[in-house]
């Protein structure tokens, strides 16, 4: 039997508690690393958050559809550091992203706005980007489209091999698939946010995956800032014009909810909008006779529509006779954005001040002065 000398034992032990000092002094430091953070203040957006710790950032995602979980979390390390020990659960990006995939305009025009878009290697339906520099590098061969944003196509991402995929959640994920790729894919929510300047403020997000975010800050500061401006010209004005919104697409009218961001535009341009009250974030169904009785009287009618040339009054009496019962119709009072010519859905969602301002110099003449319309315009 093996015997162990008492100055043996003693060592043996003083050096087991050393190492063992060391390993929680680590751990512990860790710990406080991590639980030294600040929560970056966001003033609109809702369905994202971000935390800065010393050595790295979270970015979490709320869950629209479950909202006892984050939908996605992002632990940010920047690339010329080492990997600390002791990280949160989260999907870890190395950043600045050095490549990166568009599923949609919206990822192309924050790209763009953020001057990153030198480092994208694969689009989503590429035709419906409004980005000269995508179109020639495209042509180049340098950029892999990855077929439709609800349906990427698995083999043509992996070939591509971006360090990310920028993507919008849905209820029904359509995702799945794509695990196989080995892509993190990022998840882009802005579109649920229910105040315009909520949805620009999703800057922030992209530009924290590039450390752009003292740029990201600046320009969302000059856009809100205006915004702001103009919201306060209408604030108290005492003649406020009732307002509806959309069409019929099949057999139902779908009226943008009550908390909406295009509800949020008309109250901050001066209107009452008639389904104010409503408390959905997002569009509803209505049928044609309920939107008929309650907006047969409204001053002012909002479309936005995709049409291949000049969309006029008669365009719309011919698609359905009965709008022109509206009166606003009649009083030539209807508010046109031809989404065909205009990328409202893109570089609008980095312009809600200038939307805003398109909707105030129609709504209220004479506010504004030199205004020149970009978005929308009382159709002919």
């Amino acid at each position: 039997m093996k015997t162990f000398h008492l100055p043996v034992l003693i060592g043996a032990f003083l050096l087991t508690s050393f190492l063992n000092g060391c390993v929680n002094t680590e751990r512990h430091r860790a710990k406080a690393d991590h639980a030294a953070y600040t929560n970056e203040p966001l003033r609109y957006a809702r369905e994202f958050s971000i935390k800065n710790y010393s050595t790295f950032k979270v970015l979490e995602v709320r869950n629209a559809w479950d909202t006892l979980h984050a939908l996605a979390r992002y632990v940010l390390v920047p690339r010329k550091n080492p990997l600390p020990p002791h990280l949160p659960e989260g999907i870890v990006i190395r950043t600045p992203v050095q490549s990166f995939g568009c599923a949609t305009s919206v990822d192309a025009c924050m790209a763009a706005k953020l001057g990153v878009l030198p480092l994208v290697n694969a689009v989503a339906e590429k035709d419906y980007l409004h980005q000269p520099y995508l179109d020639e590098q495209f042509k180049k061969g340098k950029i892999t489209e990855i077929g439709s944003s609800m349906n990427i196509n698995a083999e043509k991402l992996m070939r591509a091999n971006p360090q990310i995929l920028f993507v919008s959640p849905f209820k029904d994920n359509k995702y799945g698939h794509l695990k196989q790729t080995g892509v993190p894919l990022i998840q882009i929510a802005n579109y649920l946010e229910n105040h315009p300047l909520g949805r620009a403020e999703w800057i922030l997000f992209y530009g924290a995956f590039f450390e752009k975010e003292e740029l990201a800050q600046k320009i969302f500061d000059s856009i809100s800032c205006r915004y702001e401006q103009l919201a306060g010209l209408t604030r108290n004005l005492s003649s406020r014009p009732t307002i509806f919104s959309g069409k019929l697409y099949g057999n139902l009218w779908y009226m943008a909810g009550g908390k909406s961001y295009p509800a949020r535009f008309f109250k901050d341009a001066g209107s009452n909008y008639i389904w104010a009250n409503r408390p959905e974030t997002v569009s509803f169904p209505l049928d044609f006779e309920t939107v008929y009785q309650k907006a047969i009287n409204a001053d002012y009618w909002q479309i936005l529509d995709f049409y291949n040339g000049t969309y006029t009054y008669q365009n719309l009496k011919t698609e359905y006779p009965p709008y022109s019962n509206f009166k606003a119709f009649q009083k030539k009072k209807v508010i046109f954005c031809n989404t065909h010519y205009s990328d409202y859905y893109e570089q609008g969602l980095l312009e809600p001040d200038i939307i805003l301002a398109d909707l105030i110099n129609i709504l209220h003449p004479g506010i504004l002065k030199n205004h020149i319309q970009k978005y929308f315009s009382l159709l002919k």
